[in-house]
């Protein structure tokens, strides 16, 4: 009998082709039938078994699994948590966004106030309401990573 070298399938001496895989027997080993040794030898070799998963599958999924770990560790190195940013940005006198921790903010005022408009058009007229209308002290921090809003 013949086994192919791909899938591991025993196949009759007369075959041309693998009817598991569909690969062409032209170097597929005949062995005898009652060499159970040599068979399960040849089948525990074969890239592509039919039943379970091959040897070189279980090597790349090791390979995988250490790749993910090395990458987690140098990830976790790379990308600081959330206290471990607000921990650096204290040290270092920064200001920082109390939801996630980032230096990106800004101090947006408003420019426009009505109330301090009217009182100045009313002490100094239309001069005074201009000046009155873009004096606003009220303002808020934006983070620019996440979007928080916070007042001063």
């Amino acid at each position: 009998m013949k086994i192919c070298l791909n899938c591991g399938d025993k196949l009759l001496d007369a075959a041309k082709k693998c009817p598991s895989c569909g690969v062409k027997a032209k170097d597929f080993p005949v062995v005898d039938s009652h060499d159970t040794q040599q068979i399960e030898e040849i089948i525990a070799n074969v890239p592509h078994p039919k039943s379970g998963t091959p040897k070189w599958v279980s090597k790349v999924e090791e390979r995988q699994a250490l790749w993910d770990s090395e990458a987690a560790k140098k990830q976790s190195k790379i990308m600081p948590t959330k206290k471990e940013k607000i921990v650096r940005a204290k040290k270092e006198g920064l200001a920082y966004c109390p939801k996630c921790g980032s230096t990106s903010v800004t101090y947006v005022d408003k420019k426009l106030s009505i109330g301090r408009a009217i009182v100045g058009n009313g002490i100094a007229g239309p001069t005074g309401a201009v000046l009155g209308g873009l004096s606003s002290k009220k303002g808020y921090v934006k983070c620019l990573a996440c979007g928080h809003k916070w007042k001063k």
